[in-house]
């Protein structure tokens, strides 16, 4: 009867643990997806920013084609776009809702190309060195760049990350203490198996094998359904929300998954190491 009672109390520890984990690799699971997402939102705009090389009335079509191609093999420029006068008129026009060309009788605009760079060279000084070197080129006249409006989405987005961020530390201490806590109640009910292997000789790597495998075993079972509820959250969410399937790319997905593999199954084996190692040290005295 005592028996049974010993066995069904140290299942109830296993599950207690397992459950544990599972909702805490969930609850980070949605904190990465969170900070990838921003991450992503933040590369997307600044790519869609553009920096307008405007161009001088006498540039040739050739001379504006061996420009553009030059600026499509740069390392820093992920998109090139030329917009003829014509191209730039009819946009304008669309914008003001109107035909200027009647009021004015002649086309103001000039032709220009629109270079999106990069994500990696987003920052103010890379741009800003950027548009300086790029300026004294003779077929450029002028250089327009919104620099407030993406400083000011950056600074927004660093935020969020940094919120995000600190959230995070928070629930990954957390969890280490709980889950700590957890592996040392389920160590602490073999402790005096442990002892006896330590006192007959056995190495540590005999003594720590075992338990090492059966958290290794639990925190599998709480990856696999940490890492399902999350699918079926963000699969249910995209439904509801179907800009977030813009965001939720299959990278994405692999990113999350894999860094909650990694978290759950680290964690684990190493507060399970170190409560293995808080018996092994413990004065024979305090076991009973």
């Amino acid at each position: 009867m005592a028996s049974s009672m010993f066995f069904r109390k140290l299942r109830i520890t296993y599950l207690t643990t397992v459950i544990s984990l599972t909702l805490l690799l969930f609850i980070l699971g949605i904190q990465v997806f969170l900070w990838l997402a921003a991450q992503k939102f933040s590369n997307s705009i600044s790519e869609n920013i553009a920096i307008e090389l405007v161009l001088k009335s006498e540039a040739t079509d050739l001379e504006i084609a061996k420009l553009k191609s030059m600026l499509e093999t740069s390392a820093m420029v992920s998109k090139v776009i030329y917009i003829n006068k014509d191209v730039a008129a009819k946009n304008f026009e669309k914008e003001l809702g109107e035909n200027f060309l009647e009021i004015t009788g002649y086309n103001p605009l000039f032709s220009s190309i629109e270079v999106h760079l990069k994500p990696e060279f987003s920052s103010k000084e890379t741009i800003n060195s950027w548009i300086e070197s790029n300026r004294k080129f003779p077929l450029v006249q002028d250089v327009i760049y919104k620099s407030d409006v993406a400083e000011n989405i950056n600074s927004y987005i660093s935020k969020i990350n940094l919120l995000i961020s600190a959230f995070t530390i928070l629930l990954l201490i957390s969890a280490l203490l709980m889950i700590y806590n957890n592996n040392r109640i389920a160590i602490f009910n073999d402790r005096f198996s442990i002892k006896t292997m330590y006192l007959v000789g056995a190495s540590r790597a005999y003594i720590y094998k075992p338990f090492i495998l059966r958290a290794t075993r639990h925190s599998i079972y709480s990856i696999f359904f940490s890492i399902l509820f999350l699918y079926l959250l963000l699969n249910y969410s995209s439904k509801i929300i179907p800009e977030l399937n813009e965001i939720a790319s299959l990278g994405l997905y692999f990113k999350m998954f894999g860094y909650i593999t990694l978290f759950g199954l680290s964690i684990t084996i190493i507060s399970t190491f170190f409560a293995i190692k808080t018996v092994l040290h413990n004065n024979p005295d305090k076991i009973y």
